[in-house]
């Protein structure tokens, strides 16, 4: 809760203690790791295929009683919306869906690359990005091709410079956002 003492200035009154606050943001994030690992990010929502909720089902059960242990008023809980594959493929969506995980899978790598150093990838390097680029596989919630030759076409950049990488994900980043505006 909190009040304003004047427009600078609000006091915050906290429900729980700090090293309660503390537990529960560990509780959220341990969790919010292991639900959203294979989930593409649209429009605040989370986007999974259909075999993977019974884990994130799991997962929430076990943050559950986490925060309950906490305290009895604390609870995690999944909303499921489900959209049919046939509504996803008539629409726009489908569109959206698509661009949002080809910005997801660009953004994720371009953010790895801005910390390499060196001007090209160290073995530990590139076994990361393969790793990261084998993991995109997990968001192709469509079942696109375009995703998967995409995928395949990131597994060839993996052995050229930090600087070509850099430019055309960045090159893919710019198409992808143009996209996102125009569906």
């Amino acid at each position: 809760m909190s009040y304003f003492i004047d427009e600078d200035t609000r006091t915050i009154h906290y429900k729980f203690p700090k090293e309660v606050r503390q537990k529960i943001a560990y509780v959220r994030e341990k969790y919010r790791a292991l639900a959203y690992t294979d989930a593409v990010r649209f429009h605040g929502l989370h986007l999974m295929a259909d075999e993977k909720l019974p884990a994130i089902r799991a997962v929430t059960g076990e943050a559950n009683e986490e925060l309950q242990k906490i305290d009895p008023s604390l609870s995690a809980f999944l909303v499921e919306v489900p959209i049919s594959e046939k509504t996803v493929r008539e629409g726009k969506l489908y569109e959206q869906i698509y661009y949002a995980i080809m910005q997801q899978m660009s953004t994720e790598i371009l953010n790895h690359i801005k910390t390499l150093k060196s001007e090209m990838p160290s073995e530990r390097s590139r076994k990361t990005l393969f790793r990261m680029i084998e993991s995109f596989e997990e968001l192709n919630v469509l079942g696109d091709v375009r995703i998967n030759e995409k995928i395949n076409e990131l597994h060839g950049l993996i052995d050229r410079s930090t600087a070509e990488i850099k430019q055309t994900i960045m090159k893919d980043l710019d198409y992808v956002l143009e996209q996102i505006t125009k569906v």
